[in-house]
């Protein structure tokens, strides 16, 4: 009984951490209005080129990889269409920082329109404009390592001439 007990208490705990919408959830998952709208983190990720070429990952996706489980992550609405997503990140060496992502709708799609990184206090990545396809390749070959299951019936972007 005092099993039964334990594991129902540690059951509870984690649930009330999950309901706290800043759990370790990775920025998807948590209080709905701390959150983007479910259609937005449905949405595939472009390339951000002029035909909006599928990187064959979901929003949420993308922001599951940039966070992991990790907590702290704050999701800022900028308007309708544009979202702001910060995490902080862990360096090694003891350097400390965050990571800035702003998305943004575009038709049936979302972009990614800058990402950041700041540690100790200073830019230590920053991607913004037509500049920003070599990250967000490079987000793409990072989830498909991951593992992550891309979306059912995407041509392989690999494949596909992109124009910006």
């Amino acid at each position: 009984m005092r099993c039964i007990g334990a594991v129902l208490l540690g059951l509870g705990a984690v649930l009330l951490g999950a309901c706290s919408g800043r759990s370790g959830t990775g920025g998807i998952a948590g209080d709905p209005s701390h959150l983007p709208p479910e259609d937005f983190l449905e949405a595939p990720i472009s390339f951000g080129d002029l035909d909006d070429t599928s990187i064959c990952f979901r929003t949420q996706q993308l922001v599951f990889h940039i966070t992991g489980i990790e907590s702290g992550w704050e999701w800022k609405k900028l308007d309708e269409n544009t979202w702001e997503y910060t995490v902080p990140i862990h360096a090694s060496g003891d350097r400390n920082g965050s990571a800035r992502l702003r998305l943004a709708r575009s038709g049936k799609m979302v972009r990614v329109i800058e990402y950041e990184e700041i540690v100790n206090g200073s830019v230590f990545t920053h991607g913004v404009g037509p500049g920003i396809s070599g990250y967000v390749q490079s987000f793409r070959q990072t989830i498909l390592q991951s593992g992550a299951q891309e979306i059912e019936g995407c041509p392989d972007p690999h494949y596909i001439q992109k124009r910006y």
